[in-house]
């Protein structure tokens, strides 16, 4: 959520690329970084160091099961959720290579269950992020199904529903769960092999992952398996697992010991070919020209003049973290088992520990970091004219202010509040630490000025005009009713009352709607629902919610429970 995004930082800083030194490992230094991270005696972490095939450290901090005081070690075998997105890029990476699989061939080749408006959407779409295709476990959420209810027919089924895609193929990089899943169903049509057999025959096997799966059988025991934990209503711990058989965008289980073994087959220049290991690092490009940071199952950036080669996973209480610098042939794993852990933090510090010695400088603290600041102009009364309004998110619903502050602007989001400074007439620059936003006028709508908010790291939102209303429950009546949502195989029901208004999907909770504009509102679970009208009328809407836009909503008849709404 972006309330979270803008409260929690994640430093990439630039600095020389004057190689000093080798990679040292000070493992009391990393011992201390792991141990205040993670109690003893709680959810943990596995922790591996890897330079080119060799183990350099390894360890284990806190407990795998906690019901039967099995403590982590670098044994334990953990889900790694959408770090396991680089292994179905592998065996996808591989059939090209071997002249099986054409990356530009249209999906529809293998799954001829999408719609036609997805003929051009090819393979390198769904590896690169650029698809346009929603995201299938939003679209679950949305239907009201529990995800681990469904397998892949449903899945298929329900792609198969939807009348349009998020965004042209290849105009835009979002990253959607589908696209990776059905990477896993085009090698098992290809080769006629499950995505677990394909990748163990070709992968995990010749290289001796020997506790690395695909886990497409939740019934499964798997020796030395870590419980995952979350925090339940209460604050107290609670089992957090799922029974999910589908795999591709997540589903590996595998430890620390093993990814041994694939930072190997990245550096040895025996275990994967030039061509395929070439082609894994190739990051994806867009219609326009441009460039974007995702490859295949990787994400590339630059850290410290040097490169870094990652990608986390984050599914019911488990987290992890793999990165991979190549110039070094180093790598860091951090495998967790608590929903609250944060792994890609505590992997960028062990890394700068292993750094330390082989760059020019160390990096910085966050908080000493001085950013780069860009020259700035006066504010002038026009300028502020322009900007100063109530926004919201166009996807989530979260609202941004943007006001005056005596002689000065600032802007108010999630409770937070920044001083603003102008670059030009349409763009406002603000800073948190040592984090940049950037606020730019992008257009004008019937309703106001749209704004981009620009998050480091994070990506770019969009803010629309926010009418600030107050609705009387007569008012809030006139949403009431049944609606049809064909593309989700589902109907909601939407009451109103004196406490606000209401919807629910099937037997789920309820969920508050909060007003953003006079027909335009938030879900408390996140996402905007607009509602359209006919003379006046209200005849149905559009959902957005994130990884999934454009949703429709047809209204089928009136709510004869409208007064009955619960009380805040």
């Amino acid at each position: 959520m972006l309330h979270l995004l803008l409260t929690t930082w994640f430093l990439l800083c630039s600095g020389g690329t004057g190689v000093q030194s080798p990679v040292s490992i000070d493992s009391p230094a990393v011992d201390q970084i792991i141990e205040s991270a993670f109690p003893e005696d709680g959810p943990g972490c596995a922790v591996g160091i890897y330079v080119g095939g060799e183990i350099v450290y390894e360890r284990g901090r806190g407990m795998a099961n906690l019901e039967h005081g099995v403590p982590i070690g670098p044994e334990t075998v953990f889900r790694v959720a959408s770090t396991s997105k680089q292994f179905t890029a592998s065996c996808i990476a591989l059939l090209h290579v071997e002249g099986t699989l054409d990356l530009d061939a249209s999906v529809r080749t293998w799954v001829p269950e999408l719609p036609d408006f997805a003929d051009g959407v090819t393979v390198r779409h769904l590896v690169h992020h650029t698809s346009g295709l929603r995201d299938y476990l939003t679209l679950a959420t949305l239907a009201g199904i529990q995800h681990d209810n469904f397998d892949t027919a449903f899945v298929l089924d329900l792609l198969s529903r939807q009348r349009s895609l998020n965004f042209p193929p290849g105009s835009e990089e979002a990253y959607s769960n589908t696209n990776y899943l059905l990477l896993g169903v085009i090698v098992e049509r290809l080769t006629g092999m499950s995505l677990r057999d394909f990748a163990a025959n070709r992968f995990f096997g010749p290289l001796g992952m020997e506790q690395t799966h695909f886990h497409d059988d939740h019934t499964q025991l798997v020796a030395h398996r870590a419980q995952g934990y979350a925090r339940g209503e209460s604050g107290d711990l609670i089992v957090s697992e799922t029974d999910l058989e589908l795999v591709g965008d997540g589903g590996v289980f595998t430890t620390v010991r093993d990814l041994r073994q694939w930072n190997r087959a990245f550096t040895d220049g025996e275990s994967m070919s030039e061509a395929l290991s070439e082609l894994m690092h190739t990051t994806g490009t867009l219609n326009d020209g441009s460039s974007i940071d995702y490859a295949f199952g990787l994400v590339l950036s630059e850290h410290r003049g040097v490169t870094l080669v990652q990608h986390g996973g984050a599914f019911a209480g488990y987290r992890a973290e793999f990165i991979r610098v190549p110039e070094f042939k180093l790598g860091v794993a951090c495998l967790c088992n608590s929903a609250e852990a944060d792994p890609t933090s505590l992997a960028m510090s062990i890394l700068e520990v292993c750094l330390a010695t082989s760059l020019s400088a160390p990096a910085p603290g966050i908080w000493e970091q001085e950013p780069e600041r860009p020259k700035t102009i006066e504010l002038t009364d026009e300028i502020r004219e322009r900007f100063i309004d109530d926004y919201y998110e166009s996807t989530l619903g979260v609202p941004m202010e943007i006001a005056a502050s005596g002689s000065d602007m600032v802007m108010r989001i999630n409770n937070l509040q920044f001083p603003l400074e102008v670059v030009s007439d349409d763009q406002l620059v603000t800073f948190e630490g040592p984090i940049r936003l950037d606020i730019t006028r992008r257009g004008l709508t019937s309703g106001g000025w749209v704004v981009d908010l620009a998050v480091p790291g994070q990506g770019v939102y969009h803010f629309v005009h926010r009418e600030i209303v107050e609705m009387t429950p007569d008012e809030l009546r006139e949403f009431a009713g049944e609606y049809d949502v064909p593309e989700l195989g589902c109907m909601y029901r939407i009451w109103a009352g004196d406490a606000g208004l209401m919807i629910r999907v099937g037997s789920q909770d309820p969920v508050y709607l909060e007003v953003v504009s006079r027909d335009t509102f938030s879900s408390e679970a996140g996402g905007i629902l607009e509602f359209r009208r006919d003379d006046g009328v209200v005849t149905g809407g559009v959902m957005h919610a994130g990884r999934v836009l454009g949703i429709e909503l047809k209204r089928v008849g009136d709510d004869p429970l409208s007064d009955r709404v619960p009380r805040r």
